[in-house]
C-alpha cells in the first residue's frame, strides 16, 4: 500500500470536488478504505483509476 489520500486530496488530483471523489467510491468506480468517518485512498489506486477514466464532458460529435 502506497501513500493515503483525503477525499479532499483526490479530488484535488482530479479536478473535482470532495463529494464527487465520494460518489465515485460510492459507486465502487474508485477504491477506498474507511478509516473511521474518513475514506483513504491509496495513491496507485488513484493513478490507476485516471489513467481508466473517460474524459469529461460531452462525447464529441462527427464531424465532415
Amino acid at each position: 500500500m502506497g501513500k493515503l489520500l483525503s477525499t479532499t486530496q483526490a479530488g484535488e488530483e482530479l479536478g473535482v470536488s470532495r463529494q464527487r471523489v465520494t460518489q465515485l467510491i460510492n459507486d465502487n468506480s474508485l477504491k477506498a478504505v474507511r478509516i473511521g468517518t474518513f475514506w483513504a485512498i491509496d495513491k496507485d489506486d488513484l493513478e490507476e483509476y485516471k489513467a481508466t477514466r473517460r474524459s469529461s464532458g460531452r462525447p464529441r460529435t462527427k464531424t465532415q
